[in-house]
Parts: C-alpha cells; structure tokens; sequence
C-alpha cells in the first residue's frame, strides 16, 4: 500500500493542474474576446480582479493547509466558499454587478455548511457548479447574445 504522502503530493498536484489550466483557458478566451472589440488588453479593472482573486486564493490555500495539518477538516469546504464569497463581493465594483450575487451566495452557503456539516459537501458542489452556470447564463444573456 502506498503511504498517505504520496496521495497528498497527487492531489496537490491535480489542484495545481486544474488551478493552471483554467487560468490559461481564461486569459485566451478574454484575449481572442479584447481582440475582437478592439479592446486593450489589460485594463485597470481585469488587473484588480485578477489580483484580488489572486490574494484570496493564495490566503485561502494557505488557511486550508492549516485547517488541514491540524486536523480541522469539517472547515475546509465552509472556508473555500466564504472565501470565494468573499472575494466576489469586493471584485464587484470592477463587475457588471451580478458578482456580488454569487458571492453572496457563496457566503450564505458557507456559513450554511458550518451550521450542517453533513451537507457542506452538496452545497461546495452546488455553489461551484450550479451557481457558476448560472452566473455564466446571466452574463451570456447580457452580452446580447442569449
């Protein structure tokens, strides 16, 4: 049987993976998006997104690892979703306004998950699934091409 450290190093792997190539996924949509309105391609907004996204992500993995190593590991999923929550509130102002809906929405959802952990797993994929898809058809329907 294989230690538990080598399943450790492969899902930090994985995460590192996903975390990679959604980021290079997102930064070519929006370039071909710019290129084609003839839009600079970084603006002050998409850099104060990206940068409070960042910070939050890089504050969140390092509160997770902790929660982690000392064994808190009910507060894992209720910490990424009121992180996430978190940082869509405040990346709201740079927005056309819905995302500070959805990080409400993470933000009820994860103090949900605190007050009934059993659940905390369905309403982590409900908040990253659903609620994305959503946000993503309210945008699409905004853009005019719905």
């Amino acid at each position: 049987m294989l230690p538990i450290s080598f399943f450790e190093i492969l899902i930090f792997g994985v995460t590192f993976l996903y975390i990679l190539i959604s980021y290079i996924t997102i930064t070519l949509i929006n370039r071909r998006r710019r290129k084609k309105l003839y839009l600079r391609k970084w603006d002050f907004k998409a850099k104060k997104i990206r940068r409070i996204y960042l910070i939050f992500l890089l504050l969140g993995g390092i509160i997770i690892y902790f929660l982690m190593a000392n064994g808190l590991l009910k507060f894992l999923i209720p910490t990424s979703l009121i992180l996430y929550g978190i940082a869509g509130i405040l990346s709201n102002k740079h927005t056309f306004g819905a995302t500070a809906v959805m990080g409400i929405v993470f933000f009820i959802l994860g103090g949900l998950a605190i007050l009934f952990p059993s659940f905390a797993f369905y309403m982590w994929g409900f908040a990253f699934g659903i609620c994305h898809i959503v946000y993503g058809l309210v945008y699409y329907k905004k853009s005019g091409k719905f």
